[in-house]
């Protein structure tokens, strides 16, 4: 809870991948994505619940490993390829969604993600009351988007402009305002802001070599060093 506004944390974490297969499960330091997520979630000052949204029984068995409660179920028609995030949610809010004001959208792809990302992205849409908040990181993809902002406002995505400094959404963190979700149906409104992450922290995995890397900073504690902040 913050300034007495209770959270609702969700991991969306369907069974199929396209690119990597069954990559929600696939474990670092003995814990799965979807549990490492988890885990960055629990351990905030400030959300209240964490619930993992998925479809599939064997990841509903892996998460009552870890907490017996976590697992809304969701209908297969929302776990397909081309399902969007905005879709998951909106299921998970109609079902235990009422007495929440802001929901936390977490994905088990970013594990490089910290708790103080968590804390911080909360402490910051609460306090410039934004309707949605997005994490961003430094990009040199030229076929990417990069984002355009001002006064601590997201607020176009654009063609990437390689002469300048350029941001992206990297995906580990999506925040909104219930009530603003629910009309809107989208994380980027007029009142969209962002925190900012470094490039390495912003992995999302989406291919074998991802998962290698992000698994190597993990295991050997990459962020007990200065360049990892």
């Amino acid at each position: 809870m913050i300034n007495n506004k209770r959270i609702l944390a969700v991991i969306p974490a369907r069974y199929g991948s396209r690119r990597l297969k069954q990559k929600n499960l696939l474990k670092i330091n003995n814990k799965s994505l979807i549990e490492l997520a988890f885990n960055s979630a629990k351990k905030s000052k400030y959300i209240d619940r964490t619930v993992v949204s998925t479809e599939n029984k064997i990841i509903k068995k892996s998460c009552e490993k870890f907490d017996k409660d976590a697992v809304i179920s969701r209908p297969k028609s929302l776990s397909q390829d081309n399902t969007k995030s905005e879709k998951v949610l909106i299921d998970v809010i109609k079902k235990i969604g009422k007495d929440f004001y802001y929901i936390i959208l977490l994905q088990p792809t970013s594990p490089l993600r910290t708790t103080q990302d968590i804390d911080k992205a909360l402490r910051k849409i609460d306090k410039n009351k934004f309707d949605n908040l997005v994490s961003i990181c430094v990009t040199s993809q030229i076929n990417s988007y990069y984002i355009s902002s001002t006064q601590n406002l997201l607020i176009k995505k654009k063609k990437i402009n390689v002469k300048k400094k350029n941001f992206k959404v990297n995906g580990a963190i999506y925040i909104c305002k219930k009530k603003n979700f629910l009309k809107e149906k989208t994380f980027f409104s007029k009142k969209t802001g962002f925190i900012k992450m470094p490039k390495l922290r912003s992995i999302d995995i989406d291919y074998r070599e991802d998962f290698i890397k992000a698994k190597k900073l993990i295991e050997n504690d990459f962020k007990g060093r200065k360049n990892y902040n």
